[in-house]
């Protein structure tokens, strides 16, 4: 019988080796994983290069327009019931058009029943100086239990301190069905009155007088919104990749003003974008537009 016996040192030197051989192997996996992350990033990045170059934006023209009307300004807290009850619902249910609003009770004191509610809106004056705005408009959507009742909306004069309708385009009233309706009216140019120097606005819902229903009301939206003058951007995409437009400048001697958008143009798509609040003043200014890929269109008076 043959028998064989190993030197502890041979059995070191194998270790040397196997430890060897691990060491080359793992470096090659970390060579190998750090290669395919170059070539990834190098691929993505040659990707974005190729689409930002594919991209094609230019600014056809700009002017001054006459009308623009800002988003819809909806309450900044819950409405005071000044007569009458709350019955469902917070202001949070009058921000969007949904069928799903505040309801408000008239005042049970038969034979006669009331109701008036008070809410607060806010205007930027800062992104809406107040040089450029022509009107203020307020709409409500509401439905009534009865359309045998009448009510109105009037603003907290600012000048005169009192609630009025002076001015009002419209101080008809609106009568709701138990459908929806809308009921809407504008300041006209006297809205400076009805518009607190920190852009406060105070609006009042009421009924017409003393009446022997008791109606409830719900208020599935109240809003205001500004219309201003303001300026039109005419904006064309020439490239063959649809453009993400995120920025406006308009750069005057006096100022930089920067105005955050979010347009998209598809491949040859032209797109008009109006900006309420601001206005071109001569022909010493430009504009630019940047994309979200970096890329800037740049446009000049001639």
């Amino acid at each position: 019988m043959w028998s064989t016996t190993r030197h502890p040192r041979n059995f070191k030197h194998d270790k040397r080796g196997v430890s060897s051989v691990i060491v080359i192997v793992l470096s090659l996996v970390i060579l190998v994983t750090i290669t395919s992350n170059v070539i990834m990033w190098s691929y993505q990045m040659n990707q974005l290069d190729w689409k930002k170059m594919q991209e094609s934006l230019r600014i056809v023209d700009v002017a001054n327009v006459n009308t623009t009307y800002s988003s819809w300004l909806t309450a900044q807290s819950e409405y005071e019931v000044n007569v009458g009850s709350r019955v469902n619902g917070t202001y949070l249910t009058t921000k969007t058009i949904d069928n799903n609003g505040e309801v408000f009770q008239e005042e049970e004191r038969p034979p006669t029943y009331r109701l008036d509610i008070n809410g607060t809106f806010l205007i930027d004056l800062s992104d809406y100086p107040p040089l450029l705005i022509k009107t203020i408009e307020v709409q409500i959507r509401l439905s009534a239990v009865s359309d045998s009742e009448k009510y109105y909306v009037k603003a907290h004069n600012w000048t005169n301190n009192e609630y009025s309708d002076l001015g009002f385009n419209d101080t008809r009233g609106c009568t709701p069905s138990n459908s929806w309706d809308y009921y809407s009216v504008n300041f006209t140019d006297k809205w400076d009155s009805y518009v607190q120097d920190n852009g406060v606005i105070v609006l009042k819902f009421h009924d017409e007088q003393n009446d022997p229903f008791c109606t409830s009301v719900m208020i599935d939206f109240m809003g205001v919104r500004v219309v201003a003058y303001g300026v039109a951007f005419n904006l064309r995409n020439n490239g063959s990749l649809t453009t993400h437009v995120v920025s406006l400048w308009i750069v005057t001697p006096e100022a930089h003003r920067h105005f955050n958008v979010d347009l998209f143009l598809n491949t040859g798509e032209n797109l008009t974008y109006l900006l309420g609040g601001v206005q071109l003043q001569g022909g010493l200014f430009h504009i630019k537009a940047v994309t979200e890929r970096g890329n800037t269109a740049v446009y000049s008076p001639s």
